[in-house]
């Protein structure tokens, strides 16, 4: 659950330069993510879940699965951050020889 959850997130982390909060994705996008997000957190507590054996997570375990995705995701804003900073360095180095 955590694994899928947080991928979708950096998907929406690494589409762009600006931070997360700050550009909107595209309406399919988004639907796709939180279809995913949605499908992923529900799945466990319906009957197709019997079939894959999957189990529902304790309300502690949602909780600290909600907490990793967090600080995956801000996590994942500074590295870009930091990478984006380090490209832009990069690149004025070489045009400026």
């Amino acid at each position: 659950m955590e694994s899928v959850i947080s991928a979708s997130m950096i998907v929406l982390v690494i589409r762009t330069r600006k931070p997360l909060f700050k550009s909107k994705p595209r309406k399919h996008l988004l639907i796709a993510t939180l279809s995913i997000v949605g499908t992923t957190a529900i799945l466990p507590f319906t009957p197709v879940a019997q079939i894959f054996g999957f189990t529902g997570l304790s309300p502690l375990y949602l909780l600290a699965v909600g907490v990793i995705v967090l600080l995956y995701t801000i996590a994942a804003e500074i590295v870009k951050e930091i990478f984006y900073k380090r490209v832009k360095l990069e690149t004025s180095a070489i045009t400026f020889r």
